[in-house]
């Protein structure tokens, strides 16, 4: 059975608890599966199989969404550079992450943060201040 409310998930398998929970600490720091296996005592291919069935999406697209949900909250909140986003979103690279937020959002980065700001005008946090809310 899952729950999903706002931004967690209760899932009855401890397992595939543990590995989400492992994903939203650490999704940031550019983990891969691999990385989610380490803490588990599953295969691959188990947690592949049952996070799909349990959740909908492989560990991979979810590690995916986690990053491109915290890349949409400092696109909103914050003056930061794309790159500088990228690198506290757990992406390597700024072009890789606007290469997957469009692929994922339909827009760039830039685009969306200009439709947010057309949408909502903007209070904006300066980029030092942001590090306090990190």
């Amino acid at each position: 059975m899952v729950r999903e409310s706002t931004d967690t998930l209760a899932v009855d398998d401890i397992e595939i608890s543990r590995a989400l929970q492992y994903i939203r600490r650490h999704a940031h720091l550019n983990i891969r599966v691999s990385d989610v296996l380490k803490p588990l005592s599953l295969s691959r291919r188990s947690l592949e199989h049952r996070f799909k069935k349990l959740i909908g999406r492989t560990p991979h697209e979810e590690i995916q969404r986690v990053r491109i949900n915290s890349v949409k909250r400092l696109l909103s909140a914050t003056e930061l550079s794309i790159s500088a986003i990228a690198e506290r979103s757990g992406y390597e690279h700024g072009e890789y992450m606007t290469a997957v937020f469009r692929r994922m959002t339909g827009l760039t980065p830039t685009e969306y943060r200009r439709e947010l700001e057309t949408n909502q005008g903007s209070e904006r946090v300066s980029p030092a201040e942001s590090k306090i809310h990190d």
